[in-house]
């Protein structure tokens, strides 16, 4: 979505299962991610709503129930 933000995701999973007999089944899975990236700080310019949709929770709505736009406290 942005150039030069030079991102970088590693992830990884690993899951195993056993079952011991016919009541019982262990198991387990493991996941790691790491991300880097060099997100610039953007300020009161046309940029700004795109900083915003960087830092925006993802579990937000995108609009109230009158069809306007949500603003979450951390918006300004």
């Amino acid at each position: 979505m942005l150039k030069h933000t030079d991102m970088e995701r590693y992830s990884g999973r690993i899951g195993a299962e056993r079952t011991l007999n016919d009541k019982i089944k262990i198991g387990a899975n493991v996941y790691a991610a790491s991300t880097n990236s060099a997100v610039q700080k953007y300020s009161g310019d046309i940029t700004a709503p795109i900083y915003g949709i960087l830092t925006a929770p993802p579990n937000i709505p995108a609009y109230n129930p009158d069809g306007s736009y949500y603003r979450y406290p951390g918006q300004g």
